[in-house]
């Protein structure tokens, strides 16, 4: 989760800039005046916060949730977009937070990508991920593309999770999802930037961390590549947190983001892994 909120942070200043695009990586990590968190940040603070949520819901007389899996989502993505306005969010998804939430949104954007990372971080296997990765975008990217995207970062943080080598991860999400992972870094900073689908996020995120050889050098190769860097970081940053290992991420990239974090992300980020770290050894006792 930290790991997704660095990336942000840390991408913010250079996303979609063509003045502000870096020329090599070793540009600096954070900017005193234009490092900040984006929409990616705290939608991802709103997924962790539902799936709390959901733990806690009452159930009925026959084991089922009273209130549904993706209705919980949608409120706590509402709920942080109205305490959060103005922090770069999609024109589509502000639209539908405008409109109450009552209709579904079909979007094919990156957005449900950069702010899935708690949810394999939560649940213990892929049938779990999937369901609730599929019900955190009913409501606001409900389209196959997404469906697509969602799943491929989803299973890549929990193969991470669980000790696959990189060359497993590729091959699962090639097979299983279709996105051709054979672009270099250097192709993707090449690449037409035009689109925001996930179609184009997750290849190219996903390449960031497959040719990253640490946490850091991941979220480098993501503002090195250019476009939506933000989200792009955001996205390869959750993998590399779960494959790395969280302990693994620089203390002076953790610092930076907290100083930018609000208090109540902070201690909702420190509830997460609390909760997180009975059966994630590399959480136990883990707070940023």
């Amino acid at each position: 989760m930290i790991g997704t909120i660095i990336g942000d942070i840390i991408g913010s200043p250079y996303e979609g800039s063509r003045l502000n695009w870096v020329d090599d990586k070793s540009f600096p990590l954070f900017s005193d005046e234009t490092s900040r968190f984006t929409d990616d940040t705290i939608l991802t603070c709103a997924t962790a916060d539902a799936i709390l949520k959901i733990g806690d819901i009452r159930h009925d007389d026959n084991n089922d949730l009273i209130l549904s899996v993706d209705k919980v989502f949608a409120e706590k993505y509402m709920e942080w977009n109205l305490k959060y306005p103005g922090r770069g969010y999609g024109n589509g998804f502000q639209q539908w937070v405008d409109d109450g939430g009552k209709t579904i949104n079909p979007s094919y954007a990156n957005g449900c990508m950069m702010r899935c990372s708690p949810i394999p971080l939560f649940y213990k296997n892929l049938n779990e991920i999937y369901n609730n990765a599929l019900n955190s975008i009913k409501m606001t990217h409900n389209s196959p593309e997404s469906e697509r995207g969602i799943l491929s970062i989803v299973s890549a943080i929990y193969l991470a999770l669980q000790g696959a080598d990189k060359s497993q991860i590729k091959t699962f999400v090639e097979e299983q999802f279709g996105h051709m992972l054979d672009l270099t870094v250097e192709q993707w900073r090449e690449h037409p930037k035009t689109s925001i689908r996930c179609n184009i996020s997750a290849p190219q995120s996903l390449v960031c961390f497959m040719e990253g050889n640490s946490y850091e050098e991941v979220i480098r190769n993501a503002v090195y590549t250019k476009g939506d860097t933000d989200t792009t970081a955001a996205i390869a940053g959750s993998i590399a947190e779960a494959f790395y290992g969280v302990k693994s991420i620089p203390q002076e990239m953790i610092d930076g983001a907290k100083q930018r974090m609000t208090p109540e992300m902070i201690e909702l980020t420190n509830k997460f892994y609390q909760h997180i770290g009975c059966y994630h050894k590399q959480y136990e006792g883990f707070q940023i």
